[in-house]
């Protein structure tokens, strides 16, 4: 029996730039690099200038299995 997904389900990610890394809830892979940016400057606030001008491709995301 196959369940579809509501449009709305959210997933775990392990957000991860250079030695730091983040698990966050997220709708999409976008979606958790969002969740992750903010969750990262808030434990690193002063490195929030460099956290937030990272170019996209820095992060490695991986959904992590239900």
């Amino acid at each position: 029996m196959h369940h579809a997904q509501p449009a709305h389900a959210t997933h775990t990610y392990l957000v991860r730039v250079g030695h730091a890394e983040v698990r966050v809830e997220g709708q999409s892979e976008q979606d958790a690099l969002r969740r992750a940016r903010r969750q990262l400057c808030e434990e690193m606030p002063r490195l929030w200038d460099v956290i937030q001008s990272l170019d996209d491709s820095r992060f490695q995301i991986t959904r992590e299995a239900p």
